[in-house]
């Protein structure tokens, strides 16, 4: 791709399952070799979603409806490899998974009337009832227990719920052993929020082992829908960065950090503001 021709263009990135890590690295480093930027959160600046195919058979995205919402548009990831192979930024509308706001769109300078364009509706896929598993403590040492490669798998989706001082954070985890079969698990934690400033270990700590991505799916939407029916609400701001698995969370802090160029006092000021600021935030949802 030639250099700089995703300059001053900000992709959000929403791949499902069917992206390999690595792949997802490659991505990364694509777009911002090539002057692009890549953003976590989807905003009146984001330029495009990037999405796999199989985040539409999801019955949820909060980066798809975040981007209905602002009119961005959304395309496949062949658009960024077309645009690698014509050496430029080529026309997104072949591209086009959901069309973004022509008067958006072209407030920020893309192509108006994308919103004209039409996509295929695609196959309903009828759901299975998940089925019943056993739920097993984090980090058990049960010889019972399934096996999993706790320093190697990779967080593939992410819900946190709250309700007043409660929480409920949901996780869908993904791993694939050298020649073994790829493996799923939902992970769990579940308890009060005041509880992680005493104790970083604090709360409910579980995971369900499933067989098939279906399974896990299943399992994964059958809880969130749980949850909801019992009065959490879904939040994008968590209230203890100690929520979470050791995975998550170690993956939540580079997202949200990055390679910070503040100085470390600096930085240390800025986490000490973030912690007072949520714990504001969670005394006043105490009252």
């Amino acid at each position: 791709m030639a250099a700089g021709c995703l300059k001053d263009l900000t992709f959000a990135l929403e791949l499902g399952l069917a992206v390999p890590f690595k792949k997802k690295q490659e991505i990364n480093r694509l777009i911002a070799d090539n002057g692009g930027r890549v953003s976590y959160m989807i905003n009146r600046k984001t330029s495009y979603l990037v999405a796999s195919d199989d985040i539409l058979e999801k019955s949820y995205s909060s980066k798809l409806q975040a981007a209905t919402r602002h009119g961005i548009p959304v395309v496949t990831l062949d658009f960024l490899n077309d645009c690698a192979e014509a050496g430029g930024l080529v026309s997104a509308k072949p591209y086009l998974l959901q069309a973004g706001g022509s008067a958006s769109s072209s407030s920020r300078g893309k192509t108006a009337g994308l919103s004209t364009v039409k996509v295929m509706a695609r196959k309903k896929v009828v759901a299975r009832p998940p089925p019943t598993v056993r739920v097993w403590p984090y980090k058990t040492t049960d010889r019972d227990a399934p096996q999993w490669p706790e320093d190697n798998y990779e967080v593939a989706k992410t819900n946190v719920f709250q309700q007043g001082n409660y929480y409920y954070n949901l996780e869908l985890h993904v791993a694939e052993p050298p020649r073994k079969r790829r493996m799923y698990r939902i992970f769990t934690h579940a308890g009060v929020v005041s509880d992680l400033d005493a104790d970083a270990e604090a709360g409910t700590k579980e995971v369900r082992y499933l067989g098939n991505l279906q399974d896990a799916e299943g399992t994964y939407s059958q809880l969130y829908t749980t949850m909801s029916g019992q009065g959490y609400k879904r939040v994008n701001l968590l209230a203890s960065s100690r929520i979470g698995s050791d995975k998550a969370k170690a993956q939540g802090n580079r997202l949200m950090q990055g390679p910070s160029a503040l100085s470390e006092p600096v930085q240390k000021l800025v986490e000490y503001l973030y912690s007072e600021a949520t714990h504001k935030i969670t005394s006043a949802l105490q009252r």
